[in-house]
């Protein structure tokens, strides 16, 4: 808003300072034009020039003031103080201008009388007039960036006359809203010994006192290089006490009195403490072993110092001493066989920036007795091996069972006195002798050979294999596999290995001792190949009867690291639906060990069978047995540390036909079960036909011991001949004479034997 009254072109009069004012808020005289004018009093930014609008040119020779023009002398207000209406132009420009006035008004246009103080927290503006001296004139573009009258006003505003001879300047700024009162210093603080002042937490805040209580606390700063008094000393451990020289550094907009801004601060350094003294792990005191003793401070980072021969440890110049050792590992405190040995240890903590701790003494006496001579007792697949004197008593044991095989008797006990207890006892207590033994614990351990795989398969239709599928085969056992052409198809070809042999209606592998497989494809009669797909059947034909020892398992790996149990009784048997009974298999390993029953690769529910001991006895109940499919089913008896694996079938409603071939079976699985091993065990099976006979555990040893034998062997004749008695099925009378046959050629090998055992002992 411009202040000037347009007279006459060719000159402007100054109005008064309440003219002025009343310009500026008033508005806009007739005839003069805005430029840029800023759009209220309190906007804090800089307005632009306003100015008188002429039409013709300047035409005179003045001088226009160029650089900085200072005005200085002119305080900002400060509250319940006077407004300051002087100032004096400082620099080179005093000669082309000078100060006509300076005025105050609040932020809406009100003039500030002369005697009137300012207020907390309020915007004034100063008004200050200029004039440029005879031969100036002000510059019309800077002027106003030009007139610096202190930090604490921002420009806002400016009005120059057409003439240019006459600038005014019109400034913001704003009191403080509160007043400094006074400044607390801080209490004294108390430091360790040797804390650096960095770590000391001196007080970064002090307490002020304003007169609005706006403000409560100010920064504060601390002179540690030149103390107010007193020095500090961190190697020093006494007690010591210095004052340091602070001020306040965030005050100055209200420290309105000049009150000091300087504070002292009082440090109380407390005198070091002692380490504490080490502590030793093992009690000071008489021990028949070397002892190794290890020293603690309960000092964090304390270091120990040591003697082991009784004398002072000492540091010169932080340096062990004489015998003074540093500690870094538990000291070993040794004796000697058959003498008493003592050693002293003497020990202190140090820490820098405490004072050494007392010294502290442990004294030992290793008393070892003589030596005492030992012997060592080394114990074979059972528990006692040791370090023995001579007659002391031990115990040695053996496991009931070592994989899967019950314990039979100790070796290498001879000579000794056995003080409870005999060789064929699974613990026995004797006395050490003097020497070194080794004792045997020995189980009867089978052979269990190892197992390959034959995967038998059908390319596309028109006949079976039997078996088919994935068949586990003992080492050295022989397989055959039969082939069976669909009506109206032959053999095609066949591959063994992925190899073409000749084919025929069966192929048999000799002494197994790899895995195999085997594919056969049939045709047409006449050439032609088959239109459609036969379904796979897992029935085993009755005239290919697997082997006792192959057993068919597709979820176990045959080359797995547990053990490979036994079928005792009940292997590859077969159970029809019309006779209503249940499936017995029995197993040789431990019943504490079983854990389940898989039929078919699956574990079947505990409700399907029942589990007793003796080694380990399962029953299939006939409702389960029911319900599975007609045909060969795998089964797996499994036990915590191995497996046992034989396969059963189920006949469905069978004919007499049926029965005939199942009786071929039986006759088959006896001819193949019942041997004469070369020590002398003779076992014959005759599975669940009508007649059969059961002729298991009978044997006979080649070194003489043939009761056993015997006995089983007349018990097995009494169970055969009570089962012949019964009533035959259809076509089971067919094979009487087969198997009385075999009973008799037992009995006979059995005879000999005895014979052979008789005629030894008459010769001995």
């Amino acid at each position: 808003m411009n202040i000037f009254r347009k007279k006459a072109r060719t000159g402007a009069a100054i109005l008064s300072a309440a003219a002025l004012l009343a310009g500026i808020f008033a508005g806009v005289p007739r005839g003069v034009t805005v430029a840029n004018a800023a759009d209220t009093a309190d906007t804090a930014g800089t307005g632009s020039a306003v100015v008188y609008a002429g039409d013709s040119a300047n035409d005179t020779t003045d001088q226009i003031i160029t650089g900085d023009m200072l005005v200085s002398g002119i305080n900002k207000p400060v509250p319940e103080e006077e407004f300051d209406r002087t100032g004096y132009v400082e620099n080179a420009s005093a000669a082309a201008f000078e100060i006509k006035s300076i005025n105050w008004c609040d932020r809406i246009g009100r003039e500030i009388a002369e005697n009137e103080v300012a207020d907390y927290g309020t915007y004034y503006y100063i008004i200050l007039e200029l004039t440029a001296k005879d031969g100036y004139i002000f510059d019309k573009q800077k002027a106003a960036s030009q007139v610096d009258i202190g930090y604490w006003a921002s420009p806002w505003r400016y009005d120059i006359s057409d003439d240019q001879k006459t600038l005014v300047i019109k400034r913001k700024t704003q009191t403080v809203n509160d007043r400094l009162l006074s400044i607390e210093a801080p209490q004294p603080i108390e430091v360790e010994a040797g804390t650096p002042y960095e770590e000391m937490n001196m007080p970064e805040k002090v307490n002020i006192t304003t007169k609005f209580n706006t403000r409560t606390t100010a920064s504060a700063e601390w002179f540690t290089d030149y103390p107010e008094s007193g020095r500090y000393d961190p190697s020093i451990l006494t007690e010591q006490t210095v004052t340091l020289r602070g001020r306040v550094t965030d005050v100055y907009s209200i420290n309105l009195d000049r009150i000091s801004i300087l504070i002292p601060l009082t440090i109380n350094i407390k005198a070091a403490g002692a380490a504490e003294a080490p502590t030793a792990d093992i009690t000071p005191g008489t021990y028949t072993e070397n002892q190794s003793v290890t020293l603690t401070s309960a000092t964090e980072d304390a270091v120990i110092y040591y003697t082991t021969d009784g004398s002072e440890p000492a540091l010169a110049d932080g340096v062990p001493s004489g015998t003074t050792k540093q500690y870094t590992a538990p000291i070993a405190v040794k004796g000697e066989a058959g003498q008493s040995v003592e050693t002293t240890i003497k020990a202190f903590a140090v820490k820098s920036g405490m004072n050494n701790s007392a010294v502290e003494t442990f004294t030992y006496t290793i008393d070892i007795p003589a030596p005492v001579k030992k012997y060592t007792l080394t114990v074979v697949d059972g528990l006692g091996s040791g370090e023995y004197e001579e007659n002391e008593q031990v115990t040695i044991t053996a496991d009931e069972f070592l994989y899967g095989m019950p314990f039979w008797d100790w070796t290498g006990l001879e000579g000794v006195t056995i003080v409870s207890g005999s060789e064929i006892d699974l613990s026995v207590t004797f006395l050490m002798p003097a020497k070194d033994i080794t004792v045997y614990a020995h189980y009867d351990y089978p052979y269990i050979p190892p197992v390959y795989i034959i995967e038998a398969s059908v390319s596309g239709a028109g006949g079976s294999i039997s078996p088919s599928g994935t068949i586990y085969v003992d080492a050295g056992c022989d397989k055959t596999f039969v082939f069976t052409p669909d009506e109206g198809f032959e053999i095609d070809k066949l591959l063994v290995d992925g190899k073409q042999v000749d084919a025929s209606q069966k192929y048999r592998f000799w002494y197994v001792d790899d895995n195999h497989s085997i594919e056969v494809t049939f045709k047409k009669k006449g050439g032609q190949e088959p239109t459609t797909k036969q379904e796979p059947t897992t029935k085993q034909e009755p005239t290919t009867k697997q082997e006792p020892t192959t057993n068919q398992e597709s979820t176990t790996n045959p080359t797995s690291t547990q053990l490979r149990y036994k079928i005792l009784d009940g292997a590859d048997s077969k159970w029809s639906e019309d006779t209503n009974g249940n499936l017995m298999i029995r197993g040789n390993g431990e019943f504490s060990k079983f854990t389940c029953v898989k039929v078919d690769g699956s574990i079947i529910d505990a409700s399907n069978y029942t589990a007793r001991e003796g080694s380990t006895i399962i029953t299939l109940k006939a409702e389960y047995l029911d319900t599975l499919a007609e045909g060969s089913h795998s089964f797996e008896l499994v036990w915590t540390d191995g497996s046992a694996y034989t396969t059963f079938t189920v006949a469905k409603n069978e004919d007499s036909d049926d029965n005939d071939d199942s009786n071929d079976d039986n006759d088959a699985d006896g001819a193949d079960n019942g041997s004469n091993t070369g020590n002398g065990n003779v076992t014959g099976n005759v599975n669940n036909g009508a007649g059969a006979g059961n002729i298991n555990n009978g044997t006979g040893t080649a070194n003489g011991s043939m009761d056993a034998g015997i006995s089983e062997t007349k018990a097995a004749e009494e169970n055969a001949a009570a089962s012949a008695d019964a009533s035959p099925k259809t076509g089971d009378a067919s094979h009487t004479e087969f198997w009385i046959m075999l009973m008799a050629a037992a009995l006979a090998g059995i005879a000999e034997l005895v014979m052979l055992a008789k005629r030894k002992g008459k010769e001995e």
